[in-house]
């Protein structure tokens, strides 16, 4: 599969201030970094366990998005649609490739 320049750039950039970023996998020093250095430090950056844990749950959350990619299980997946109900004023689009 080619390289899709700047996806995960516009994905995190198009999250609202404090969303929640699943990345591919558990090492987060790279979209972290990328996070950084496009201006968006209020973006927390977890793994797909972040999920799978139900870290998501008892808390209200501004927006989720995951990268572009990420290949979730079925388990993450329904969990990701979970969380999904958790961010207020969801009028925001589906961003997954």
């Amino acid at each position: 599969m080619p390289r899709r320049a700047g996806e995960t750039t516009k994905i995190i950039q198009s999250l609202r201030n404090g969303g929640i970023f699943i990345w591919c996998n558990k090492i987060l020093a790279y979209p972290k970094h990328l996070a950084a250095s496009v201006g968006r430090a209020d973006v927390k950056v977890v793994g797909p366990e972040w999920l799978e844990e139900r870290r998501y749950r008892g808390v209200e959350l501004s927006d989720i998005a995951i990268d572009h990619s990420a290949k979730l299980t079925d388990n993450q997946w329904n969990e990701y649609l979970h969380a999904k109900t958790r961010v207020r004023n969801r009028g925001t689009a589906e961003r997954t490739a």
